[in-house]
């Protein structure tokens, strides 16, 4: 009968460890998960940022006018690391780059200009405003401000812009703007 008492509590004993590992286990899990979700929202907001940098660095070739310029060496695609100066567009070869005297070219830089309008046009506009939330108000006011040509509008100038604004959905392969052409709206993808 002692054998069997013995046995008992050996089987209590290895089942309280089993309970205890599974428990380390179960706050691994959630940890790891919840890290998980922190670098899959990072990765998102750089995915953005890329995304913005990309759109101004890779301009087309009509922006670009003859000039004195520097020509980088052709680099070997990298399998694996990226350099941080390559995400951003600054190259990220050790090799020193080639002025080359034929053929070079400096980019442009991008700009937005508005019609000039007159003062007393613009106070007689009547303008629409449309409600949304304060989440909505939020999440325009942020892609506004992260906006380089966007940033500099006054709070009050913000605010009227965000009233106007309402929403639009668009479908996937759907056209909305075709780069070069005359637009009168402001797009917020969101």
């Amino acid at each position: 009968m002692c054998s069997y008492i013995s046995k008992y509590c050996d089987c209590l004993k290895m089942h309280a460890k089993c309970q205890q590992e599974i428990q380390q286990q179960h706050e691994l899990i959630i940890k790891l998960q919840e890290d998980l979700f922190d670098k899959n929202k990072r990765i998102s907001e750089l995915t953005g940022l890329l995304d913005k940098y990309q759109s101004v660095f890779n301009q087309p070739t009509s922006l670009s006018t003859p000039g004195v310029g520097v020509k980088s060496q052709k680099q070997q695609p990298k399998l694996g690391h990226v350099d941080s100066n390559e995400v951003f567009g600054f190259g990220g070869s050790l090799k020193p780059p080639i002025l080359d005297s034929v053929v070079q070219t400096r980019k442009r830089g991008i700009g937005i200009s508005a019609e000039p309008q007159n003062e007393d046009e613009i106070q007689s506009k009547e303008l629409t405003k449309h409600p949304k939330s304060e989440s909505i108000r939020k999440l325009i006011k942020n892609a506004i401000l992260e906006n380089e040509f966007m940033n500099h509008i006054a709070s009050s100038e913000l605010n009227q812009l965000i009233d106007c604004m309402y929403s639009i959905e668009f479908i996937a392969e759907d056209m909305i703007i075709n780069e070069g052409e005359y637009g009168s709206l402001v797009y917020v993808l969101a």
